[in-house]
Protein backbone atom coordinates (compact mmCIF):
# COMPACT_ATOMS: atom_id res chain seq x y z
CA UNK A 1 0.00 0.00 0.00
CA UNK A 2 1.43 3.16 -0.83
CA UNK A 3 0.52 7.06 0.39
CA UNK A 4 0.01 10.10 -1.47
CA UNK A 5 3.28 12.08 -1.14
CA UNK A 6 3.05 16.02 0.06
CA UNK A 7 3.20 17.51 -3.27
CA UNK A 8 0.25 15.21 -4.46
CA UNK A 9 -1.71 16.79 -1.18
CA UNK A 10 -0.94 19.97 -1.78
CA UNK A 11 -2.10 19.68 -5.49
CA UNK A 12 -5.28 18.33 -4.84
CA UNK A 13 -5.71 21.06 -2.21
CA UNK A 14 -5.02 23.63 -5.00
CA UNK A 15 -6.66 21.99 -7.62
CA UNK A 16 -9.86 22.05 -5.27
CA UNK A 17 -9.58 25.62 -3.89
CA UNK A 18 -9.23 26.92 -8.11
CA UNK A 19 -12.63 24.66 -8.90
CA UNK A 20 -14.26 26.20 -6.18
CA UNK A 21 -13.19 29.75 -6.77
CA UNK A 22 -14.27 29.20 -10.28
CA UNK A 23 -17.48 27.79 -9.69
CA UNK A 24 -18.73 30.49 -6.96
CA UNK A 25 -17.40 33.30 -9.28
CA UNK A 26 -19.58 31.39 -11.94
CA UNK A 27 -22.40 31.50 -9.94
CA UNK A 28 -22.02 35.28 -9.02
CA UNK A 29 -21.71 35.56 -12.47
CA UNK A 30 -24.94 33.95 -13.07
CA UNK A 31 -27.13 35.58 -10.76
CA UNK A 32 -28.67 38.53 -12.23
CA UNK A 33 -29.21 36.83 -15.43
CA UNK A 34 -31.21 33.91 -13.26
CA UNK A 35 -32.82 36.49 -10.86
CA UNK A 36 -33.98 38.66 -14.15
CA UNK A 37 -35.51 35.30 -16.19
CA UNK A 38 -37.04 34.71 -12.78
CA UNK A 39 -38.46 38.36 -12.15
CA UNK A 40 -39.93 38.49 -15.73
CA UNK A 41 -41.54 34.77 -15.52
CA UNK A 42 -43.26 36.03 -12.68
CA UNK A 43 -44.42 39.38 -14.26
CA UNK A 44 -45.43 37.26 -16.84
CA UNK A 45 -47.60 35.34 -14.77
CA UNK A 46 -48.70 38.44 -12.83
CA UNK A 47 -49.63 39.79 -16.29
CA UNK A 48 -51.56 36.37 -17.21
CA UNK A 49 -53.37 36.55 -14.11
CA UNK A 50 -54.90 39.91 -14.11
CA UNK A 51 -55.95 39.45 -17.78
CA UNK A 52 -57.61 36.36 -16.80
CA UNK A 53 -59.28 38.72 -13.99
CA UNK A 54 -60.24 41.41 -16.92
CA UNK A 55 -62.06 38.98 -18.93
CA UNK A 56 -64.20 38.21 -16.04
CA UNK A 57 -64.92 41.66 -15.97
CA UNK A 58 -68.52 43.07 -17.95
CA UNK A 59 -67.99 45.38 -20.56
CA UNK A 60 -69.78 47.99 -18.95
CA UNK A 61 -66.95 47.88 -16.08
CA UNK A 62 -64.09 48.13 -18.27
CA UNK A 63 -66.07 51.16 -20.28
CA UNK A 64 -66.52 52.68 -17.47
CA UNK A 65 -62.64 52.57 -15.97
CA UNK A 66 -61.22 53.51 -19.50
CA UNK A 67 -63.91 56.37 -20.02
CA UNK A 68 -62.23 57.41 -16.44
CA UNK A 69 -58.69 57.23 -17.41
CA UNK A 70 -59.77 59.06 -20.37
CA UNK A 71 -61.67 61.79 -18.62
CA UNK A 72 -58.66 62.41 -16.12
CA UNK A 73 -56.52 63.12 -19.23
CA UNK A 74 -58.71 65.82 -19.77
CA UNK A 75 -58.40 67.14 -16.65
CA UNK A 76 -54.58 67.82 -15.88
CA UNK A 77 -53.35 70.75 -14.27
CA UNK A 78 -50.23 72.32 -15.69
CA UNK A 79 -47.64 73.95 -14.51
CA UNK A 80 -45.70 74.56 -17.82
CA UNK A 81 -47.47 74.87 -20.70
CA UNK A 82 -48.88 71.34 -21.45
CA UNK A 83 -47.18 69.21 -18.97
CA UNK A 84 -48.49 68.24 -15.61
CA UNK A 85 -47.23 68.53 -12.30
CA UNK A 86 -44.15 66.68 -12.62
CA UNK A 87 -41.53 65.38 -10.12
CA UNK A 88 -38.46 63.27 -11.25
CA UNK A 89 -39.89 59.25 -10.13
CA UNK A 90 -36.07 58.41 -9.37
CA UNK A 91 -35.46 60.94 -6.06
CA UNK A 92 -38.46 59.79 -4.41
CA UNK A 93 -38.94 57.61 -1.83
CA UNK A 94 -41.29 55.05 -0.18
CA UNK A 95 -38.48 52.65 1.40
CA UNK A 96 -39.22 53.61 4.77
CA UNK A 97 -43.15 52.11 4.39
CA UNK A 98 -43.51 48.20 4.39
CA UNK A 99 -43.56 46.52 1.66
CA UNK A 100 -47.30 46.43 -0.07
CA UNK A 101 -48.96 42.98 -0.36
CA UNK A 102 -49.99 41.35 -4.18
CA UNK A 103 -53.65 42.84 -4.24
CA UNK A 104 -52.05 46.28 -4.11
CA UNK A 105 -50.43 45.49 -7.55
CA UNK A 106 -53.22 44.38 -8.86
CA UNK A 107 -54.79 47.26 -7.46
CA UNK A 108 -52.54 49.46 -10.02
CA UNK A 109 -52.07 47.64 -12.59
CA UNK A 110 -54.18 48.63 -15.88
CA UNK A 111 -52.12 47.49 -18.68
CA UNK A 112 -48.87 46.14 -19.85
CA UNK A 113 -46.04 47.56 -22.01
CA UNK A 114 -44.01 44.87 -25.01
CA UNK A 115 -41.22 46.38 -26.69
CA UNK A 116 -40.03 43.27 -28.94
CA UNK A 117 -36.30 44.89 -29.88
CA UNK A 118 -35.54 44.40 -26.61
CA UNK A 119 -37.45 41.43 -25.06
CA UNK A 120 -39.72 43.85 -23.08
CA UNK A 121 -42.88 42.62 -21.54
CA UNK A 122 -44.07 44.49 -18.40
CA UNK A 123 -46.79 45.24 -16.15
CA UNK A 124 -47.94 49.02 -16.13
CA UNK A 125 -48.83 50.48 -12.96
CA UNK A 126 -50.96 53.72 -12.76
CA UNK A 127 -48.58 55.78 -10.75
CA UNK A 128 -45.12 55.90 -9.76
CA UNK A 129 -42.99 54.67 -6.83
CA UNK A 130 -40.61 52.67 -5.50
CA UNK A 131 -42.37 49.64 -4.89
CA UNK A 132 -44.47 49.65 -8.41
CA UNK A 133 -40.81 50.93 -10.26
CA UNK A 134 -39.05 48.08 -8.87
CA UNK A 135 -42.08 45.42 -10.45
CA UNK A 136 -42.44 47.10 -13.59
CA UNK A 137 -43.23 50.52 -16.26
CA UNK A 138 -45.15 53.27 -13.65
CA UNK A 139 -47.30 56.03 -15.65
CA UNK A 140 -45.70 58.76 -14.40
CA UNK A 141 -47.84 61.40 -12.21
CA UNK A 142 -48.65 64.67 -13.96
CA UNK A 143 -48.56 63.31 -17.56
CA UNK A 144 -51.35 61.69 -19.23
CA UNK A 145 -52.67 57.70 -18.77
CA UNK A 146 -51.46 55.66 -21.77
CA UNK A 147 -55.28 55.51 -23.37
CA UNK A 148 -54.32 57.33 -26.29
CA UNK A 149 -56.26 60.38 -28.09
CA UNK A 150 -55.18 63.35 -29.25
CA UNK A 151 -53.66 66.19 -26.90
CA UNK A 152 -52.09 63.24 -24.60
CA UNK A 153 -48.69 62.93 -23.99
CA UNK A 154 -48.18 59.66 -20.89
CA UNK A 155 -44.84 59.29 -19.82
CA UNK A 156 -43.95 55.63 -18.73
CA UNK A 157 -40.56 54.95 -16.43
CA UNK A 158 -38.61 52.17 -15.88
CA UNK A 159 -35.47 51.11 -13.77
CA UNK A 160 -32.41 50.78 -15.50
CA UNK A 161 -29.29 48.95 -14.29
CA UNK A 162 -31.10 46.71 -11.08
CA UNK A 163 -29.34 43.81 -10.21
CA UNK A 164 -32.48 41.62 -10.08
CA UNK A 165 -34.15 42.91 -13.07
CA UNK A 166 -33.42 44.58 -16.52
CA UNK A 167 -36.53 46.58 -16.88
CA UNK A 168 -35.81 49.44 -19.30
CA UNK A 169 -31.91 48.66 -18.99
CA UNK A 170 -31.37 48.28 -22.86
CA UNK A 171 -34.10 51.33 -23.61
CA UNK A 172 -30.66 52.85 -25.56
CA UNK A 173 -30.50 49.74 -27.87
CA UNK A 174 -34.27 51.17 -29.72
CA UNK A 175 -33.68 53.41 -32.92
CA UNK A 176 -36.10 55.95 -34.22
CA UNK A 177 -38.76 53.74 -36.85
CA UNK A 178 -38.79 50.97 -34.03
CA UNK A 179 -41.70 50.19 -32.49
CA UNK A 180 -43.32 49.42 -28.92
CA UNK A 181 -47.27 48.33 -27.81
CA UNK A 182 -49.62 49.31 -25.32
CA UNK A 183 -52.42 47.32 -23.56
CA UNK A 184 -54.31 49.07 -21.63
CA UNK A 185 -57.83 47.99 -20.30
CA UNK A 186 -57.78 45.71 -23.74
CA UNK A 187 -57.25 48.68 -25.83
CA UNK A 188 -53.64 48.00 -27.95
CA UNK A 189 -51.67 50.91 -29.43
CA UNK A 190 -49.02 50.88 -31.21
CA UNK A 191 -46.26 53.96 -31.15
CA UNK A 192 -43.51 54.36 -33.67
CA UNK A 193 -40.23 55.89 -32.25
CA UNK A 194 -39.33 59.60 -33.88
CA UNK A 195 -37.48 61.13 -30.88
CA UNK A 196 -34.68 60.14 -28.65
CA UNK A 197 -33.13 62.32 -26.07
CA UNK A 198 -30.70 62.26 -23.27
CA UNK A 199 -31.79 65.74 -20.94
CA UNK A 200 -31.30 66.83 -17.48
CA UNK A 201 -33.54 65.38 -14.79
CA UNK A 202 -34.85 68.36 -13.78
CA UNK A 203 -35.46 69.09 -17.62
CA UNK A 204 -39.20 68.67 -18.52
CA UNK A 205 -40.06 70.29 -21.80
CA UNK A 206 -39.38 67.53 -23.95
CA UNK A 207 -42.49 65.76 -22.11
CA UNK A 208 -44.88 68.91 -23.25
CA UNK A 209 -48.27 67.49 -24.75
CA UNK A 210 -48.43 68.59 -28.35
CA UNK A 211 -51.80 70.00 -29.63
CA UNK A 212 -53.83 67.23 -31.62
CA UNK A 213 -50.71 64.59 -31.15
CA UNK A 214 -50.97 61.03 -29.35
CA UNK A 215 -47.53 60.24 -27.81
CA UNK A 216 -45.75 58.25 -25.37
CA UNK A 217 -42.33 59.01 -24.25
CA UNK A 218 -40.14 55.85 -22.34
CA UNK A 219 -37.97 57.45 -19.54
CA UNK A 220 -35.34 55.73 -17.91
CA UNK A 221 -31.90 56.70 -16.40
CA UNK A 222 -28.67 56.83 -17.99
CA UNK A 223 -25.66 56.75 -18.25
CA UNK A 224 -25.55 53.16 -16.80
CA UNK A 225 -24.32 53.36 -13.86
CA UNK A 226 -23.62 56.95 -13.29
CA UNK A 227 -27.68 57.92 -13.59
CA UNK A 228 -27.30 61.47 -13.97
CA UNK A 229 -29.42 62.37 -17.13
CA UNK A 230 -32.30 60.97 -18.22
CA UNK A 231 -33.09 59.34 -21.78
CA UNK A 232 -35.71 59.91 -23.25
CA UNK A 233 -37.90 57.59 -26.31
CA UNK A 234 -41.04 59.49 -27.69
CA UNK A 235 -43.46 57.81 -29.77
CA UNK A 236 -46.17 58.87 -31.77
CA UNK A 237 -49.62 56.97 -31.96
CA UNK A 238 -49.49 54.23 -35.68
CA UNK A 239 -52.12 52.03 -36.62
CA UNK A 240 -51.61 48.46 -34.49
CA UNK A 241 -50.08 46.68 -36.63
CA UNK A 242 -51.30 42.69 -37.94
CA UNK A 243 -48.10 40.80 -36.61
CA UNK A 244 -47.65 42.87 -33.64
CA UNK A 245 -49.83 39.39 -31.98
CA UNK A 246 -46.88 37.15 -33.21
CA UNK A 247 -44.41 39.42 -31.67
CA UNK A 248 -45.53 39.94 -28.39
CA UNK A 249 -45.86 36.56 -28.06
CA UNK A 250 -42.34 35.96 -29.42
CA UNK A 251 -41.21 38.32 -26.20
CA UNK A 252 -42.82 36.67 -24.20
CA UNK A 253 -42.10 32.98 -24.42
CA UNK A 254 -38.59 34.09 -24.91
CA UNK A 255 -38.53 34.84 -21.08
CA UNK A 256 -40.12 31.77 -20.21
CA UNK A 257 -37.44 29.93 -22.54
CA UNK A 258 -34.35 31.67 -21.08
CA UNK A 259 -35.30 30.75 -17.72
CA UNK A 260 -35.29 27.26 -18.83
CA UNK A 261 -31.82 27.46 -20.84
CA UNK A 262 -30.45 29.47 -17.77
CA UNK A 263 -31.24 27.01 -14.84
CA UNK A 264 -30.44 24.12 -17.05
CA UNK A 265 -27.15 25.54 -18.28
CA UNK A 266 -25.92 26.51 -14.67
CA UNK A 267 -26.96 22.87 -13.47
CA UNK A 268 -25.44 21.02 -16.58
CA UNK A 269 -22.29 23.60 -15.13
CA UNK A 270 -22.53 22.23 -11.23
CA UNK A 271 -22.72 18.54 -12.68
CA UNK A 272 -19.57 19.17 -14.70
CA UNK A 273 -17.69 20.94 -11.44
CA UNK A 274 -19.18 17.95 -9.04
CA UNK A 275 -17.85 15.58 -11.34
CA UNK A 276 -14.25 17.23 -11.62
CA UNK A 277 -14.03 17.08 -8.05
CA UNK A 278 -15.22 13.36 -8.00
CA UNK A 279 -12.55 13.07 -10.47
CA UNK A 280 -9.76 14.49 -8.59
CA UNK A 281 -10.65 12.90 -5.23
CA UNK A 282 -10.67 9.52 -7.39
CA UNK A 283 -6.99 9.84 -8.84
CA UNK A 284 -5.96 11.52 -4.83
CA UNK A 285 -7.06 8.05 -3.06
CA UNK A 286 -6.17 6.17 -5.59
CA UNK A 287 -2.42 6.73 -5.17
CA UNK A 288 -2.92 5.03 -1.87
CA UNK A 289 -2.96 1.91 -3.85
CA UNK A 290 -2.01 -0.14 -6.98
CA UNK A 291 -3.68 -1.17 -9.60
CA UNK A 292 -2.43 -3.10 -12.46
CA UNK A 293 -2.02 -1.21 -16.45
CA UNK A 294 -3.36 -4.36 -19.07
CA UNK A 295 -4.24 -4.62 -22.39
CA UNK A 296 -3.82 -6.82 -25.19
CA UNK A 297 -2.13 -5.58 -28.08
CA UNK A 298 -3.54 -6.97 -31.75
CA UNK A 299 -3.23 -5.94 -35.59
CA UNK A 300 -5.22 -6.71 -38.34
CA UNK A 301 -6.95 -8.84 -35.47
CA UNK A 302 -3.88 -11.21 -34.70
CA UNK A 303 -1.72 -10.87 -31.81
CA UNK A 304 1.31 -8.73 -31.51
CA UNK A 305 4.07 -10.61 -29.22
CA UNK A 306 7.75 -9.47 -28.54
CA UNK A 307 6.60 -5.53 -28.52
CA UNK A 308 8.50 -3.83 -26.33
CA UNK A 309 6.76 -0.87 -24.14
CA UNK A 310 7.14 1.21 -21.09
CA UNK A 311 4.54 3.39 -19.17
CA UNK A 312 5.10 7.46 -18.38
CA UNK A 313 3.35 9.57 -16.25
CA UNK A 314 2.75 13.52 -17.12
CA UNK A 315 5.27 12.88 -19.86
CA UNK A 316 8.20 11.33 -17.21
CA UNK A 317 8.79 7.72 -17.76
CA UNK A 318 8.38 5.55 -14.49
CA UNK A 319 11.11 4.35 -12.96
CA UNK A 320 11.67 1.83 -10.14
CA UNK A 321 15.27 1.98 -8.20
CA UNK A 322 16.41 4.00 -11.11
CA UNK A 323 15.82 1.78 -13.74
CA UNK A 324 13.18 2.08 -16.69
CA UNK A 325 9.80 0.26 -15.81
CA UNK A 326 9.22 -1.79 -19.38
CA UNK A 327 7.66 -4.90 -20.74
CA UNK A 328 7.23 -7.09 -23.78
CA UNK A 329 3.78 -8.50 -24.99
CA UNK A 330 3.54 -12.59 -24.61
CA UNK A 331 2.50 -14.78 -26.93
CA UNK A 332 -1.52 -13.32 -26.78
CA UNK A 333 -0.54 -10.05 -27.25
CA UNK A 334 -1.01 -9.06 -23.53
CA UNK A 335 1.05 -6.16 -22.45
CA UNK A 336 0.94 -5.48 -18.51
CA UNK A 337 1.99 -3.43 -15.99
CA UNK A 338 1.87 -4.64 -12.09
CA UNK A 339 1.66 -2.75 -9.10
CA UNK A 340 1.39 0.37 -10.38
CA UNK A 341 0.28 3.37 -7.78
CA UNK A 342 -3.59 4.91 -9.27
CA UNK A 343 -3.09 7.69 -11.36
CA UNK A 344 -3.44 8.66 -15.06
CA UNK A 345 -0.42 7.10 -17.33
CA UNK A 346 0.08 6.58 -20.62
CA UNK A 347 2.07 3.28 -22.23
CA UNK A 348 3.87 3.88 -25.50
CA UNK A 349 5.72 1.00 -27.28
CA UNK A 350 8.55 0.85 -29.36
CA UNK A 351 6.61 1.07 -32.67
CA UNK A 352 4.92 4.36 -31.74
CA UNK A 353 1.66 3.32 -29.95
CA UNK A 354 0.48 5.30 -26.95
CA UNK A 355 -2.19 4.09 -24.94
CA UNK A 356 -3.97 6.21 -21.93
CA UNK A 357 -5.27 4.80 -19.13
CA UNK A 358 -6.85 6.21 -15.17
CA UNK A 359 -7.98 4.88 -12.29
CA UNK A 360 -12.07 5.14 -12.69
CA UNK A 361 -13.12 3.92 -9.25
CA UNK A 362 -10.85 3.13 -6.18
CA UNK A 363 -11.97 -0.51 -5.68
CA UNK A 364 -11.11 -1.63 -9.35
CA UNK A 365 -8.38 -3.61 -9.83
CA UNK A 366 -6.99 -2.20 -13.28
CA UNK A 367 -6.56 0.82 -15.18
CA UNK A 368 -9.64 1.82 -17.51
CA UNK A 369 -8.30 2.24 -21.13
CA UNK A 370 -9.58 5.55 -22.45
CA UNK A 371 -9.80 7.21 -25.41
CA UNK A 372 -8.15 5.50 -28.18
CA UNK A 373 -4.57 4.56 -29.14
CA UNK A 374 -2.49 7.16 -30.63
CA UNK A 375 0.58 6.97 -33.18
CA UNK A 376 3.65 9.10 -32.14
CA UNK A 377 5.68 8.57 -34.47
CA UNK A 378 4.41 9.92 -38.28
CA UNK A 379 6.76 7.11 -40.07
CA UNK A 380 4.11 4.23 -38.89
CA UNK A 381 1.74 3.31 -41.94
CA UNK A 382 -1.42 4.37 -42.44
CA UNK A 383 -2.73 1.12 -44.23
CA UNK A 384 -1.73 -0.95 -40.32
CA UNK A 385 -4.48 -1.36 -38.03
CA UNK A 386 -4.03 -1.52 -34.53
CA UNK A 387 -6.74 -2.66 -31.78
CA UNK A 388 -6.51 -2.34 -28.28
CA UNK A 389 -8.35 -4.76 -26.27
CA UNK A 390 -9.10 -4.15 -22.73
CA UNK A 391 -8.77 -7.06 -19.74
CA UNK A 392 -11.52 -6.11 -17.45
CA UNK A 393 -10.29 -6.69 -14.13
CA UNK A 394 -12.74 -8.70 -11.56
Amino acid sequence: MSKPNRGAKIDLFLKLSIAVMFIIGFLIFMYPFVVDAINNVIDQHRLAEVQIKNEKRSEADKKKRLKQLETENKQLHTIIPGVGSLADPFQTSLKKMESPKKEYFEQHMIGAIFIPKIKVSLPIYDQTNDFLLDEGATVLQGTSYPVGGKNTHSVITGHTGLAEKKLFTDLNKLKKQEQFYLHVEEKKMAYQIDRIRIVKPEDFNALKIEDGRDLVTLLTCTPYGINSHRLLVTGHRVKYPVQAAKKIRVTENYHRSRIIYLIAGCIFFILIFLYFIWRKIVLYQSQKRTYDFIFYLYQNGKPMPGVRAWVSCKGQDICRADKLIYTTSDESGVIKFSHIPGGIYCVETENGLRIKGKIWRVKDSVFTIVGHPSRRHKQIKQSMKYDIIESKGT
